[in-house]
């Protein structure tokens, strides 16, 4: 899910929603972690993920220097490829599978619209209950 902020109009609550999720999904999902390492085609998602989301949410909320520094260098060397697939699963329950898109495509087909569309009406709903 994390990497389809790619294209995505985002709010910095929603923003800091996702990366938080990231960083839950990094440290606590076995799957995840075994996944990311097998090959280019899955370690790549992982750079642009750090770059991308979890760099710029460190950044937002004054992580040390050093750290910065070395997310922002660990995640260019880990972008091995621009060209990839990804799955979309359920950020809340990451064993449930969505769909596959391109990246590369994602300006134009973005399921997490969608996701944090549904979420606001959920939040709505809740509140209105």
């Amino acid at each position: 899910m994390i990497i389809f902020t790619r294209g995505c109009e985002i709010d910095d609550e929603d923003f800091d929603l996702i990366a938080r999720l990231a960083v839950k999904l990094m440290l606590e999902d076995p799957m995840f972690r075994n996944r990311i390492f097998s090959s280019p085609v899955t370690f790549s998602p992982f750079g642009f993920i750090l770059e991308k989301l979890i760099l710029k949410y460190l950044i937002k909320h004054n992580a040390p220097e050093n750290v910065i520094s070395f997310i922002r260098d660990f995640s260019k060397a880990a972008q091995v490829i621009d060209d990839f697939f990804i799955d979309f699963s359920d950020p809340i329950d990451s064993r449930k599978y969505w769909k596959e898109f391109d990246y590369s495509l994602l300006d134009e087909e973005n399921p997490i619209v969608e996701y944090l569309e549904n979420q606001k009406q959920n939040k709505i709903k809740t509140t209105i209950s």
